[in-house]
């Protein structure tokens, strides 16, 4: 949603808000497998990695949130997801060393 927003905003519409929305949720199943796995190997990662997925959740709940602005207040909005996705880049470059240092603690 955030690159559509950086890329095409005219192309964000309902249709495309509810795709997002049900690839979302998929993803959730997923990560909370994930999750439960890193928990049950080690506490002390999980631990760790639990104030990034905090910020993880919050990042998805103000996309969800802008993209239903989109149909009645497109220009904030789009605004607010071209801020969720500079967030989500740097999200995305830390989590290479989170990971490592997540595994780190798991081995200890």
């Amino acid at each position: 949603m955030c690159w559509y927003a950086k890329h095409a905003p005219d192309e964000i519409d309902a249709e495309l808000i509810k795709s997002y929305e049900n690839r979302v949720s998929e993803a959730y199943g997923s990560l909370m497998s994930a999750i439960a796995m890193t928990a049950s190997l080690s506490l002390s990662a999980y631990n760790d990695l639990n104030p990034h997925l905090t910020a993880l959740y919050a990042l998805e709940e103000r996309v969800g949130i802008a993209s239903r602005r989109i149909l009645t207040e497109r220009d904030a909005a789009t605004a607010e997801l071209r801020t969720c996705a500079q967030e989500a880049e740097m999200m995305r470059d830390q989590l290479p060393g989170l990971l490592h240092d997540a595994m780190k603690l798991a081995e200890a």
